[in-house]
């Protein structure tokens, strides 16, 4: 089990998401050993899970997917269950600006993780493309570790030539699309 300790749920980009004083005003306190703690609500741990990864941690531009953000996701859905308002947490990440990130982190666990999307969401061929160069990532990282000279020359040229389309068909939309 992993225990985090925090002061802020989030900083930077991520506070829009989960705004702090919201998120310990809906906290859950519990005693314990010697003392007194809070724990998110269930909607606020899967926003703080999501904004932690995706927006902080810039998961969803470097095109990264962790298993343990999926494996984060999984327990959260799996422990609370019906107790999550799936439309509480896709309203509070559309007036972060993060619709996009989360529709595609969702579809990553969807795709590799198999858990089944909460909300009715439309999938895109921009999710699958995302997915694809997050995989890419993933499959030739070992290789940009183990070639050198030539080889790397060529491996960049190659990589160049073949990840640029899909990198061109996650750009989000422009807005009101």
């Amino acid at each position: 089990a992993t225990l985090e300790l925090h002061w802020n749920v989030g900083g930077g980009r991520a506070r829009h998401v989960l705004p702090a004083e919201q998120a310990w005003s809906r906290a859950r306190r519990h005693r314990g050993g010697s003392g007194e703690f809070a724990v998110l609500a269930p909607d606020d741990a899967v926003l703080h899970a999501f904004a932690h990864t995706q927006v902080a941690d810039r998961h969803d531009r470097l095109c990264f997917i962790g298993l343990r953000t999926i494996q984060d996701l999984a327990a959260l859905s799996a422990h609370y269950g019906a107790e999550l308002n799936w439309q509480n947490v896709q309203q509070a990440v559309r007036r972060s600006g993060h619709e996009r990130e989360l529709v595609r982190y969702l579809y990553c666990a969807w795709r590799v993780g198999g858990i089944p999307p909460p909300l009715e969401l439309a999938f895109s061929r921009s999710d699958a493309a995302y997915l694809a160069a997050c995989r890419a990532s993933i499959r030739w990282s070992w290789l940009r570790r183990a070639i050198s000279g030539a080889e790397a020359r060529w491996y960049r040229r190659w990589h160049a030539s073949n990840a640029a389309p899909l990198l061109a068909a996650v750009r989000p939309l422009p807005k009101g699309r």
